[in-house]
């Protein structure tokens, strides 16, 4: 039986060189750079998380073990919320990579919280609660 798992934001990126090593591994630091940019595009459709004077701060809380092989040319990213804590939303990031000698999916966990001017945590309410609920339900993006 498959599944086929929505995400409310997405992208068809291509592996440029930079972001493999002499053997065709993908860097860490180019993983990194694109679940960032995933958390981001996330957030842009999450009115509730821009809020005045707060910035986004993006930890990524379970990286995959298994390098990324194969020297691929190019990558689906993509990310949906799947938990909210009280000062948190939980996003999971999915990378398909192709192109190379293996197809590889990479299944990612990040934690995206608020921070207010003086570098305190912003609490997370039911407003935020609600708009990450639409946006699930509206997720359109397979990957």
């Amino acid at each position: 039986m498959n599944f086929v798992s929505r995400f409310v934001v997405g992208s068809h990126l291509a592996v440029e060189p930079g972001d493999l090593d002499a053997d065709g591994t993908v860097r860490r630091e180019a993983i990194e750079r694109w679940v960032h940019e995933q958390c981001e595009a996330y957030v842009a459709r999450c009115t509730t998380l821009q809020r005045d004077g707060a910035s986004l701060r993006t930890r990524i809380t379970a990286f995959p073990d298994t390098p990324v092989t194969g020297s691929p040319a190019r990558v689906i990213a993509s990310a949906g919320a799947t938990e909210l804590l009280p000062a948190a939303v939980v996003v999971a990031v999915r990378m398909r990579f192709a192109g190379g000698h293996d197809d590889q999916v990479v299944n990612l966990r990040c934690e995206l919280t608020l921070q207010g001017p003086d570098g305190s945590e912003e609490p997370l309410g039911p407003d935020v609660r609600d708009e990450l609920i639409a946006l699930e339900h509206a997720a359109t993006f397979t990957n």
